[in-house]
């Protein structure tokens, strides 16, 4: 099982992108009626993107999750606070990274309501 629709992952596609099609169905709809302040188009587009490509897989700590880089072959650890191990988060800016992973945590949230 994995934290966000709480459903056993039986695909390997599903349990390789750490999320199956009805959290991911979630995450997309909350991603389109979210908006979040101070973020850019064009993090909002490139978390979305992130997250449609399977590149946000949560950890077993709750509010941590693994980021995929822009390149592909480097691995962040994001916090749904805001931070992030990539050089932007680094730098106490605003990711994408940050942004992928608060899209998902309003999922779950909107979810559970």
């Amino acid at each position: 099982m994995r934290p966000g629709c709480a459903r056993r992952l039986t695909s390997p596609a599903s349990i390789s992108a750490g999320y199956g099609p009805v959290c991911r169905r979630r995450i997309r709809e909350a991603a389109a009626a979210i908006v979040l302040d101070g973020v850019k188009a064009e993090q909002h587009a490139k978390a979305v993107e992130l997250i449609e490509a399977g590149g946000v897989v949560p950890t077993s700590r709750p509010g941590v999750f693994r980021t995929v880089g822009s390149s592909g072959d480097v691995i962040y650890v994001t916090h749904v606070k805001g931070h992030c191990s990539c050089p932007a988060g680094l730098r106490d800016r605003l990711c994408y990274h940050a942004v992928a992973v608060r899209l998902i945590d309003a999922a779950s949230a909107r979810r559970a309501a």
